[in-house]
């Protein structure tokens, strides 16, 4: 029969070799809850090693005496075995974000709670709570609108996605020292509409030419091949 356990990390277990094997049963599974700095809060995540440690909660800080705690997790897992970390809650927890929402307690714990959150609340926030987030910075490149172009009316059929074209036929620069003559038009997506001042967001995605070949290319304003000079002349599809 088995021993009570007479030093971390061994055990002392009698084996009935009849039966051909040696089951492997890990018997080294332990937990602890405590003030970490980073990772999900109140949800129980499976630790291995000392650098899963730090890689899902964080480095020993002496914040709330998280060191104690932590020391403790990394001395269990220098033994072996599985250890169950949960992150605790705390009243004062709460996540970097940018966005609509200006309640000092907004929190997202984890991606359970993440999926509770309605949208709108805000447009970026850190993946999980703690002033680890407060340094970072986000960079959106805009893919919307390359122009906003004015119209007399906006029929009531258009809907952001719709396609706006103009005509070209123009000689346009192709190369350095090469030009080519083109008839076509100019293709964009509408991104916004404004009925109230009757304005089109317009993003400039490509050139068709007469014979049916499209091009991609990028916005260029004040240029008639790459960008909708005269609103009059543009069309709704």
């Amino acid at each position: 029969m088995a021993t009570p356990q007479l030093s971390p990390g061994i055990i002392v277990r009698e084996v009935d070799l009849t039966v051909g094997r040696s089951e492997n049963i890990l018997d080294n599974i332990g937990a602890i809850a405590g003030p970490f700095s980073i990772g999900p809060v109140e949800e129980v995540i499976n630790i291995s090693s000392e650098q899963e440690l730090i890689s899902t909660f964080g480095k020993p800080l002496s914040t709330d005496f998280h060191y104690e705690y932590w020391m403790s997790a990394s001395s269990y897992l220098s033994y072996g075995g599985i250890l169950k970390v949960v992150r605790a809650d705390d009243t004062e927890l709460k996540n970097a974000r940018v966005g609509f929402n200006t309640d000092a307690t907004f929190k997202i714990k984890n991606f359970d709670d993440y999926n509770t959150k309605a949208s709108g609340e805000y447009h970026f926030a850190a993946k999980t709570p703690g002033t680890w987030a407060n340094g970072l910075k986000v960079c959106m490149i805009d893919n919307k609108a390359d122009q906003i172009i004015e119209v007399t009316e906006i029929p009531n059929t258009v809907d952001v996605g719709f396609a706006v074209t103009t005509s070209i036929d123009t000689t346009i620069a192709t190369s350095v020292g090469s030009t080519e003559s083109f008839t076509g038009y100019l293709k964009g997506i509408i991104t916004g509409i404004n009925t109230t001042t009757n304005t089109v967001d317009v993003k400039v995605v490509s050139r068709v030419s007469s014979g049916g070949t499209e091009t991609q290319i990028e916005y260029s304003g004040g240029t008639e091949y790459s960008s909708i000079i005269n609103s009059s002349d543009i069309s709704f599809d």
